[in-house]
């Protein structure tokens, strides 16, 4: 196949992505290192930097929201998404002292997302809707929904003298943190609100996947397929989320991270209730998208452990 490619990934520090940590760390479960490319994890603060890196094609795939993946796609975007990434789930976390009991307490504040396009959004969106507020981007909203890059969700909790915000949606670690550092205190999981929901997807450039099929299926059979739970991934996660490891403890627990059940195909009606919630109930997404076109889902089946 001639001369190993560098195949160049991008994700966030949280637990959903640990599963591109233990592939990038080996030794690989089936005992080889890997034959046919160099895999290089590239971190990033925020999705909308992993979005754009996608659309400039300084990195060849990432772990995206499934809803900005098939945004990127139905504006042109020459990628594939080829299988559901495992998922950790998510805290709501309001901010400690700001006398909210309720959800209906959460009325003219903000509430931080990690990016518009995300189910974290969906489902703080209806979540308010259960409560009669109407949330949105709009200032006029009852409720203000605010992207920001998980990683500095904290920190505005901290410097937010006006107490204007009134807490925040991240993946984990990040409740987790805010929880032990005092700043904040669990509402709810996003498993309550949305069952099994989907976490981020697994894109790759259409170019990747033509050139190099042996190094893309090596890949996805290394993401979805890292075998058993290591007996050190505390100390993995902590060197990939860079996080306190009492805290990595706390967060991790008995998550079955790195197991084969972790990734699975999506669901295209899934996908496309999604995709319609977006588009209707918060006019995020614009135009026509065939959710089967925006799928590459053969390497994930030939692995044998995606369902």
């Amino acid at each position: 196949m001639g001369e190993k490619p560098v195949v160049r990934i991008g994700h966030l520090k949280t637990v959903d992505h640990l599963v591109l940590g233990l592939a990038a760390s080996g030794p690989l479960p089936w005992g080889r290192e890997l034959a046919h490319m160099y895999l290089e994890p590239v971190s990033m603060n925020a999705w909308n930097q992993v979005v754009e890196r996608v659309r400039d094609k300084t990195i060849d795939g990432a772990f995206l929201p499934a809803p900005a993946a098939m945004d990127l796609i139905s504006a042109g975007a020459d990628i594939k998404i080829l299988f559901q990434g495992p998922g950790s789930g998510a805290g709501l976390v309001k901010r400690l002292g700001a006398d909210i009991k309720t959800v209906a307490d959460f009325r003219g504040r903000t509430i931080l997302v990690p990016h518009a396009l995300s189910i974290h959004t969906l489902l703080v969106h209806r979540l308010m809707a259960s409560a009669g507020l109407k949330a949105g981007a709009e200032a006029s909203a009852d409720v203000v929904l605010e992207p920001m890059a998980p990683a500095m969700m904290i920190e505005a909790l901290e410097y937010d003298r006006e107490a204007a915000i009134g807490g925040f949606i991240a993946p984990e670690p990040f409740g987790t943190l805010a929880v032990e550092s005092g700043l904040g205190a669990m509402v709810c999981k996003s498993e309550t609100l949305w069952p099994g929901h989907p976490s981020s997807v697994f894109v790759l450039r259409n170019a990747v996947i033509t050139a190099y099929p042996d190094a893309v299926f090596e890949l996805v059979r290394n993401l979805v397929d890292h075998g058993s739970r290591p007996n050190d991934l505390v100390s993995a996660a902590v060197s990939f989320l860079d996080q306190d490891p009492q805290v990595v403890e706390k967060v991790i627990g008995k998550q079955e991270i790195g197991q084969a059940g972790g990734c699975c195909l999506p669901d295209i009606k899934t996908l496309e209730i999604i995709l319609d919630y977006m588009r209707t109930e918060l006019g995020r997404i614009g135009c026509e998208t065939d959710v089967a076109g925006c799928l590459e889902l053969s390497f994930a089946r030939k692995t044998g452990v995606v369902r």
